[in-house]
């Protein structure tokens, strides 16, 4: 087998097993059901992941990467802060199925912890994908005086109403509450973003030093 055919058998064991774990759950699939799904042998997927645990997390790398980047092209082509928000909703947009299965898969319990080579990968990419882009856009649109803390907050919330948005679109449950909240139609949800981005942007102006260690109001 040559080095191109084992990338392309990985990356599609990858893609089957990104499938059926967000349909039956960690617990629900077995190296067995990728395989045949695969058109491979169980021997393969040990020889590329090592363990089931390590072949969920790889798919769990790969969803980041992809978010990743599509979200560093898009600020090659703009450096509107706004417009980077709106754009990475459009990605993610284009392919819905692909946000279900990744927030089902965050959700799944009982996973083993990554070992080897997938623990460092997985240890490296924590952070939001597409954070370190996001974050040199907004320091292009804030004055120098805004805190590198600030923005990293104003980043994550940024990246929080990205995500939060891009999974009710991606659910049908959506379909029905447009019935009630017409601003769900059409660019409804891009207005929200760009609306969101701005009040961001403007809070950093005026609070250049976000105090993240703050007594939450109402908190004890």
């Amino acid at each position: 087998m040559t080095t191109e055919e084992k990338v392309e058998t990985k990356e599609k064991i990858v893609a089957v097993a990104s499938e059926l774990f967000s349909r039956f759950g960690y617990d629900g699939t077995s190296i067995r059901d990728i395989a045949s799904k695969s058109g491979v042998n169980v021997a393969s997927i040990n020889y590329h992941f090592g363990s089931k645990g390590n072949l969920y997390w790889a798919t769990v790398g790969d969803k980041h990467n992809w978010l990743d980047e599509g979200i560093k092209e898009i600020s090659e082509r703009t450096d509107d802060i706004s417009e980077v928000i709106v754009q990475a909703y459009a990605y993610l947009m284009e392919d819905p199925a692909a946000i279900r299965t990744a927030m089902k898969m965050m959700l799944t319990d009982g996973v083993p912890e990554p070992e080897g080579e997938y623990a460092a990968l997985m240890s490296e990419n924590m952070g939001p994908p597409g954070s370190e882009h996001i974050m040199r856009v907004l320091k292009i649109t804030v004055p120098d005086t805004v805190s590198d803390e600030a923005i990293d907050w104003a980043m994550k919330s940024l990246f929080g109403s990205l995500i939060h948005w891009a999974t009710m679109s991606a659910s049908c449950k959506l379909e029905h509450m447009k019935k009630r909240m017409p601003e769900f139609e059409g660019d409804g949800i891009k207005q929200i973003l760009c609306h969101h981005t701005a009040a961001i942007v403007e809070y950093l102006k005026t609070n250049p030093d976000v105090d993240l260690t703050a007594k939450a109001s109402g908190s004890k």
